[in-house]
């Protein structure tokens, strides 16, 4: 959500959305979707004057219904989106925000299958995100040039001529997005079908050239792990205003630096850890009007304000609580050590001689039984290992 709460005309839009009179929600329908913009509405004011470091999105969660599922951020937002697409569309007034929310970041391709005997079909094919395998790229821009390649198809049959093998697959980016979610393909399966993640370092540039349009990167999520079954996401993004970077790794968030490079190569000595997990680059459109960050609404302001200012009383007064347990915790401690050190001051010398020997004595002991019985337990392994037919000596 930091990303999507971090672009200020989706910002807008989630603010702009106001509830209908004598809404019904739809027979059959689980999800409230004026709870669930409410939540929204909620959640990035929250983000926007909170005094916490982190917000929590319980109340999101529970509303899409995630209890108990786990999902990546792309994963996430493809659920997300596909959600308020839907119930967005059950009320006339509610349209312009659903229109706005699709355009910002969908885009549209078209894919022209054209055969020797000169018939073309072209069909229209919606994207959020844009898949883009990385296998056998090592930069943003080589893969996509693989993606854009012409493509032969040996099993079409032509409905025109009927001819077999002679037809040729191209695809092309007809709607560019003001905002370009790039999934890369980090995921691939070996010959017995078990899911690979592919470590290789992919090169993306700060700046993107795409057909006619130029985008600036303003996010980075990346996968960090072994493997493909496990592992951790976090990501980076770009303030809108101050355009810093930061870094969102679950309740930490701090300044990073500038993501991707500036020209692509086709080697490079400096491998760092974004170019090594980043699974999806986000875009936005450069030098993007309407991009100031909007201001909350007043209507929307007093309540959530008046809420937020109660929890962090509240939050407050409990550290308040918390600190004061510990600090009569240490003094208690310390007052503990101070008579511990004056009864060791009081004793004359002969005495601590006595406590010290009587401590080596039982030191000594206690390392004399676990050395008697890590040999023993060897010996008994060696013993063993004699009786399956290897001819060994105790030593």
């Amino acid at each position: 959500m930091q990303i999507f709460f971090n672009d200020p005309v989706f910002r807008k839009c989630i603010y702009d959305w106001r509830p209908v009179a004598n809404f019904v929600k739809p027979e059959g329908e689980k999800i409230n979707i004026e709870e669930l913009m409410h939540c929204i509405q909620k959640l990035f004011i929250t983000l926007q004057i909170t005094p916490y470091e982190d917000t929590s999105a319980e109340g999101l969660v529970r509303l899409l219904q995630l209890d108990g599922n786990q999902h990546d951020a792309l994963e996430f937002q493809i659920l997300f989106f596909g959600k308020l697409e839907k119930l967005l569309s059950y009320h006339v007034e509610w349209h312009e925000v659903r229109e706005t929310i699709l355009k910002r970041f969908q885009g549209v391709i078209t894919q022209t299958i054209s055969c020797k005997c000169g018939r073309r079909s072209v069909t229209e094919l919606p994207f959020n995100p844009f898949y883009l395998s990385i296998e056998k790229a090592r930069s943003l821009s080589k893969a996509l040039e693989y993606y854009f390649l012409p493509e032969e198809l040996p099993d079409y049959k032509c409905s025109e001529c009927g001819q077999t093998g002679s037809a040729q697959n191209c695809l092309a980016i007809k709607e560019p997005p003001p905002v370009l979610t790039i999934q890369l393909n980090r995921f691939t399966y070996d010959g017995v079908g078990h899911k690979k993640k592919i470590h290789s370092p992919l090169q993306y540039p700060r700046v993107l050239q795409l057909g006619d349009v130029r985008y600036d990167i303003c996010a980075v999520m990346i996968h960090e792990g072994p493997n493909a079954d496990c592992g951790h996401y976090y990501d980076l993004i770009k303030h809108p205003g101050t355009k810093q970077w930061f870094t969102y790794n679950d309740e930490v968030v701090k300044p990073s630096a500038t993501p991707g490079v500036c020209v692509e190569k086709e080697r490079t000595s400096k491998v760092t850890a974004d170019m090594k997990g980043c699974y999806a680059l986000v875009y936005r459109r450069e030098n993007e009007e309407n991009s100031t960050i909007p201001v909350v609404p007043e209507d929307l302001l007093g309540d959530i304000a008046s809420k937020l200012e109660e929890e962090f009383i509240a939050q407050t007064s409990a550290t308040t609580e918390m600190t004061l347990r510990l600090k009569n915790t240490v003094e208690d401690y310390y007052k503990s050590l101070t008579k511990t050190f004056d009864k060791l001051q009081n004793l004359d010398f002969q005495e601590l001689n006595t406590v010290l020997d009587s401590f080596y004595k039982v030191r000594e002991m206690k390392r004399g039984w676990e050395g008697d019985r890590y040999r023993g337990n060897k010996k008994k392994r060696i013993v063993e290992k004699s009786r399956g037919g290897q001819k060994l000596s105790a030593v």
